[in-house]
């Protein structure tokens, strides 16, 4: 193998081990915020799980996050909350700050 093929296949990794990266924090962000908004929504026991969970699993079908900014206005709304965009926006951000730190944090 020549360098040429040693430096593709260590981007390569590098790439991979970015992309999972990015995904195991875009999962813990999902988790926290659907934790947050469970509680902000009244939520508990099993409701609230459920509602985590299926919030967390958005990093696994979009990658966007318009899909679930739209899901959690649906459901703040139905339980009286309005105008929660900015509010859902700024928590995802401080969120996802926090996984990365979480992720990144020597164990």
């Amino acid at each position: 193998m020549d360098i040429f093929e040693e430096r593709e296949k260590a981007f390569e990794k590098a790439f991979v081990r970015q992309q999972e990266a990015q995904f195991r924090a875009l999962a813990l962000r999902n988790r926290m915020l659907g934790e947050w908004a469970a509680q902000r929504m009244g939520m508990s026991g099993r409701d609230s799980e459920e509602y985590v969970d299926s919030v967390a699993s958005s990093a696994t079908f979009a990658p966007v996050d318009e899909p679930l900014i739209e899901k959690m206005r649906s459901n703040f709304e139905a339980h009286g909350i309005i105008g929660a965009d900015a509010l859902v926006r700024a928590k995802m951000s401080e969120f996802l700050i926090e996984a990365n730190q979480r992720l990144s944090a020597p164990r």
